[in-house]
């Protein structure tokens, strides 16, 4: 997960939240420990993750997240994005500041029939993965509806155009919350199987288990709007179900996607990864295109850049 804060100059510090098994040899008497690394900056070398000192980590107690009972599915903008499995509340949680600001619980998501708390082993009904009518246990629900959700700003700084965007349920398809909404609401595409979203120049975009793009706009009269981009993956790409995609929005005005493949059926490194320029900027008479292959080391003391 990776969070901004802003220097007094105005520049952003980006940070890495770490799985506490990353950190090694700390002892905080069985309790969760949240690890928030500072990265180098961008004009800085490639960051040796292995070379990092004890002094580049800090260890952050954060009280809402010290029982097994929370997941992060996002992070940005200073931001963490945490689901309380218990009762599938949803809130934005600032690890520097310690405000929160709620979102809909994941009842209120469109793929979600009825919710009947009090109705044990069979408090949830919604349209399974066959969009078939079905009764779940509450437990089920909240550990596997919710897949991945972002933000587009802090609400803080603009909350009439914040908009928070989930990839959700069975399917993973699209939502989206804006404050004054009561639920999740969905895109007006009812498109599936989407493995990752971003919200990138005033836009959102989407990626499915395809390669296929989708841009939505985001200032208009009549809500969201958008679908299917014409670009498409390059076909010297490897891409599949098999193979995880990735959206990433650069400072310069491309966007890439990164894909995972491997030779196997497994997820075993060594794993070829391959980054293609999804961008509508492109000179004229060239192709919105490029393609980058590396491979990922299996050795984990040694540096893999990408």
């Amino acid at each position: 997960m990776e969070l901004e804060t802003s220097k007094p100059n105005g520049n952003k510090i980006p940070w890495l939240l770490l799985p506490e098994e990353t950190v090694q040899n700390h002892s905080y008497e069985d309790k969760e420990i949240h690890h928030l690394m500072q990265l180098a900056d961008a004009d800085d070398e490639t960051l040796d993750t292995c070379a990092l000192e004890e002094k580049d980590i800090y260890h952050v107690m954060l009280p809402e997240m010290q029982s097994y009972n929370k997941f992060i599915h996002g992070s940005g903008h200073g931001w963490l994005i945490v689901q309380c499995i218990s009762d599938g509340t949803m809130q934005m949680l600032n690890p520097f500041t310690n405000r929160s600001f709620d979102l809909p619980p994941v009842s209120t998501l469109p793929d979600i029939i009825d919710y009947q708390p009090d109705n044990h082993g069979n408090e949830y009904t919604l349209w399974d993965f066959h969009d078939i009518r079905s009764t779940v246990d509450r437990d089920k629900v909240h550990r596997f509806q919710v897949y991945k959700v972002i933000i587009n700003s802090s609400p803080e700084h603009d909350i009439e155009n914040f908009m928070a965007v989930v990839i959700f349920g069975p399917n993973q398809r699209l939502a989206f919350y804006k404050p004054g909404n009561m639920r999740w609401v969905e895109f007006p595409t009812r498109d599936k199987e989407f493995e990752d979203v971003i919200c990138f120049q005033e836009k959102i975009y989407a990626i499915n288990e395809e390669g296929q793009l989708y841009e939505f706009d985001t200032k208009t009269r009549a809500g969201l709007k958008g679908g299917i981009h014409e670009t498409r993956s390059p076909s010297e790409i490897p891409v599949g179900p098999l193979e995880p995609k990735y959206l990433i929005g650069c400072a310069n005005g491309s966007l890439l996607m990164l894909i995972s493949a491997s030779s196997t059926w497994t997820m075993e490194v060594p794993r070829d990864y391959w980054c293609a320029r999804l961008s509508q900027k492109t000179r004229p008479g060239t192709e919105g295109f490029w393609t980058m292959k590396t491979r990922a080391r299996s050795d984990p003391r040694k540096r893999n850049e990408i």
